[in-house]
């Protein structure tokens, strides 16, 4: 003879709550991005090589992506979003570094001119993230493709 169920309506609140709650965590790490696909959030430059590519995710969750750390840096400067965290693709190993442990190695060609390449902190030679931001922040601004801010 079987048991006759009990309904439990506040594990069920509880767990819908809870489903609700995960659905709304900011992503950790870097999102996929379509590359060849996806445009640059601040030149909308389709984002097409890898080890350019740069990520911000902001507080309230929404993750924008770029072509080019230059213009990760040029949009924090433009817009000044509220970050949660920064994630810049390595110039030349297939991983992302966070921006606690990332810097910059001057480049002579990047895909917006920018000019830097990701690199583990501390790399010979490199630029630190607020020096790299202060580079960016100096340089003559042309407005990004289509004429939008």
């Amino acid at each position: 003879m079987t048991r006759p169920r009990v309904a439990r309506p506040g594990l069920a609140a509880a767990l819908g709550a809870a489903l609700a709650l995960a659905a709304c965590r900011p992503p950790e790490g870097p999102q996929p991005i379509v590359y060849d696909r996806e445009p640059c959030a601040h030149c909308r430059m389709l984002i097409s090589e890898p080890r350019f590519a740069a990520q911000l995710v902001a507080q309230d969750g929404s993750v924008a992506s770029f072509d080019d750390p230059g213009c990760l840096l040029a949009y924090l400067e433009s817009r000044e979003p509220r970050v949660r965290a920064l994630w810049f693709h390595h110039d030349r190993e297939d991983r992302w570094l966070p921006q606690e442990q990332v810097a910059f190695e001057e480049l002579p060609h990047t895909p917006m001119g920018y000019g830097l390449g990701a690199v583990e902190a501390g790399s010979p030679g490199s630029l630190s993230l607020a020096e790299a931001r202060a580079r960016v922040a100096a340089r003559p601004q042309r407005p990004p493709a289509g004429g939008r801010p």
